[in-house]
């Protein structure tokens, strides 16, 4: 049975060690999806070699084991609360999902939450922070420092316009409670920024965008221009 397109979606890793972007997939399972080893099956045909799981179980993980396919698992937002006040929430997790597959599946970022300031929970937002501490903290103690944890945003909620870049500016008081302390916890665990990028979103904004560059098109004339810096963007993104 063929896997159907709308488990899957693409997206891309930009790997911090390299320069080179990965291209994988995001996937979520549902009650008609095809059995993990089906799964993995179509992925290695496809020469897929990154996935994302917004969802993960224990027997999904366990399929990727010996695969050498890249993991991107995500922590669900329900959980943030118990993670950023009790470290042994953080273990609790790790050990359910992690530990047991670790190396074997080649797991190489965890997002804590993903989308939260588009959720509007200001209690969760708060706790993004210590909750990313957390988790990162409990894997060094466990010994495994080559795993990025961060946290998946979406800024078009918080930023005061979308273009041009350099115009851009987060808003309060997410700019001062979430983002300048997550830059700093990030840079100092040497972890990975993820952003979700959305053209969609950023097109419905501004209408003015051509289409053609809000869906990734190529040609002459897609492209725009930042009248601030003079910096010329050829996509939305």
């Amino acid at each position: 049975m063929p896997l159907s397109l709308s488990l899957i979606t693409i997206f891309s890793l930009l790997l911090s060690t390299a320069t080179a972007t990965t291209l994988g997939v995001t996937y979520t399972a549902t009650s008609d999806a095809p059995p993990p080893e089906q799964l993995i099956s179509t992925f290695l045909s496809l020469k897929i070699t990154a996935v994302r799981l917004p969802n993960p179980n224990p027997n999904l993980i366990r399929a990727f084991t010996y695969t050498n396919i890249s993991l991107f698992l995500t922590i669900p937002n329900s959980v943030i609360p118990a993670i950023s006040g009790n470290r042994s929430a953080a273990d609790l997790w790790l050990f359910a999902h992690v530990i047991p597959f670790y190396p074997r599946a080649r797991i190489t970022a965890i997002s804590v939450g993903t989308h939260v300031f588009s959720q509007g929970d200001v209690t969760v937002t708060d706790l993004l922070v210590p909750a990313v501490r957390n988790v990162k903290l409990s894997l060094t103690d466990i010994g495994i420092t080559e795993i990025t944890v961060s946290t998946t945003l979406s800024f078009v909620n918080v930023i005061t316009t979308s273009f041009p870049p350099s115009s851009a500016r987060f808003l309060e008081p997410v700019n001062t409670l979430v983002i300048r302390p997550l830059l700093d916890l990030l840079a100092e665990t040497n972890s990975s920024f993820f952003v979700s990028l959305d053209s969609y979103s950023v097109y419905k904004l501004r209408p003015e965008i051509p289409i053609g560059f809000a869906l990734f098109q190529q040609h002459a004339f897609n492209f725009r221009e930042d009248t601030v810096t003079g910096v010329r963007y050829s996509l939305c993104s």
